[in-house]
């Protein structure tokens, strides 16, 4: 009996890490969250007044005066952490669409933003079960690469997909041209 309880707890270990490691591995589930995440940041960035300041630095000088340094607050690092706080909950957003030649599948926003903003809604599989698990993804990478996608922003890279997905998060490959078209509206 001890032998067979050993063999049968082996045997639910090696399924369950194997699952695990199957849902990590599906790198185009992987690359459409992380592009929706950038056009994401992206997008709020764009939406805040570009007038909007935060007050920074607050050194005194050898003279005993505060300096205060003001910053734009869009794209700033604490914008950028307190997006990254909420970003991955747009992703119920997103749907699932499949190239009905190539089968290549691709995440699009099927919600507008505003309206009248277009939205892609060809071969579109609108499923909860899609948008969580472009959620969970997104959530993934947030957790592991939230510091070098703060970097990458607040450094103003150019081609910010290519550079969070192709080779930070790794999760993409080819040209952020290519990998963009699929969750671009």
């Amino acid at each position: 009996m001890d032998i067979q309880s050993f063999a049968v707890s082996l045997i639910i270990s090696c399924l369950i890490i194997l699952q695990e490691t199957t849902a990590k591995r599906d790198l185009q589930l992987y690359c459409g969250a992380c592009q929706a995440l950038v056009d994401e940041i992206q997008y709020a960035i764009g939406e805040v007044d570009p007038l909007e300041t935060l007050e920074m630095g607050f050194r005194i000088d050898p003279q005993g005066r505060q300096k205060v340094k003001k910053i734009p607050y869009a794209g700033s690092e604490v914008h950028l952490m307190e997006l990254l706080d909420d970003v991955c909950s747009k992703m119920k957003d997103y749907a699932e669409s499949t190239d009905p030649e190539t089968k290549l599948k691709k995440y699009v926003r099927f919600n507008a933003r505003k309206e009248g903003d277009p939205v892609e809604l060809t071969n579109v599989s609108i499923n909860r079960d899609i948008s969580k698990s472009l959620e969970v993804a997104c959530r993934n990478i947030v957790e592991e690469y939230e510091e070098e996608i703060v970097q990458t922003f607040t450094a103003k890279e150019p081609n910010l997909k290519t550079q969070i997905c192709n080779d930070v998060a790794e999760v993409c490959s080819g040209p952020a041209e290519v990998n963009s078209e699929k969750t671009e509206l």
